[in-house]
């Protein structure tokens, strides 16, 4: 079983932020870096990644964290991969853990885990759980948390117009990749352990105030939920008004969303 992490980040600075992952070197699992807008300079490799066999860096011009995310998993060629950012931490453990699921789980396409860190109101399954629609209640995945076989990858892939950069839907690839696997039929499965740390908190764990996330959480919804999407929507900006958000600035984005094509 092999193993490929795959890491979005962008700009010089994003490529100094993995060199400050100290990335365990583990048989079997490699890293793939999609460093997006580069700058100029695109040999200006920190020493740290520079020297090493086990990471491949590859440089990305188009906007989009989802498109970002697709062009990591087109230099994957290991058994699994799995998604990442360039602000974790993770040990030799984790990166086992992750091989050792699927090694023992070989009817399972794509993995859901957890996170050691500030995970403010996330709440996971209590027990290991197949994830189908709808989701365990109050349960939404980060990327972070998501191993998939590569060998899905040419029928589920992340889709552009989501994700931080993108025209409409700033926000929400991780969240729209699990539907897609699901609604193809692929096995989803959540397994409650830790594989990363991740410190600070993550777009979802945030009061919204970006009308890009607010558009990519209203199509989420609408996604996740087609029958239900209406009353859900409403809910969601009440709970984000309960929060300390803008009530009617977050209902004309959660409804713009919904109804966009994301062009």
């Amino acid at each position: 079983m092999t193993l490929d992490v795959a890491i979005a980040t962008h700009q010089p600075s994003g490529l100094r932020r993995v060199a400050e992952m100290n990335l365990p070197r583990v048989p079997g699992v490699r890293y793939v870096v999609s460093w997006q807008n580069p700058g100029e300079n695109t040999n200006d490799i920190p020493g740290e990644l520079s020297g090493r066999d086990d990471v491949g860096i590859f440089p990305f011009y188009e906007k989009g964290l989802g498109a970002n995310r697709n062009n990591a998993l087109c230099h994957c060629g290991s058994d699994i991969v799995l998604t990442a950012d360039d602000d974790l931490r993770y040990t030799a453990g984790d990166l086992k853990n992750v091989m050792a699921f699927f090694e023992n789980n070989p009817d399972v396409d794509v993995a859901t885990f957890r996170y050691r860190g500030e995970q403010g109101g996330k709440t996971y399954p209590d027990t290991e759980c197949d994830l189908g629609f709808p989701l365990p209640k109050d349960y939404s995945v980060s990327s972070i948390e998501i191993a998939f076989r590569r060998s899905i990858a040419g029928t589920v892939k992340f889709d552009p117009r989501f994700g931080l950069g993108a025209k409409t839907w700033q926000a929400g690839e991780d969240e729209k990749f699990l539907i897609d696997a699901r609604r193809k039929g692929f096995r989803c499965r959540f397994f409650p352990i830790d594989i990363t740390t991740h410190n600070g908190p993550s777009t979802g764990d945030i009061v919204i105030t970006s009308p890009g996330v607010a558009a990519a959480s209203g199509r989420i919804i609408r996604e996740e939920y087609p029958q239900s999407w209406i009353p859900r929507i409403v809910l969601k900006g009440w709970r984000q008004w309960r929060r300390g958000g803008r009530f009617f600035f977050l209902m004309y984005h959660l409804l713009r969303g919904a109804f966009s094509n994301g062009l």
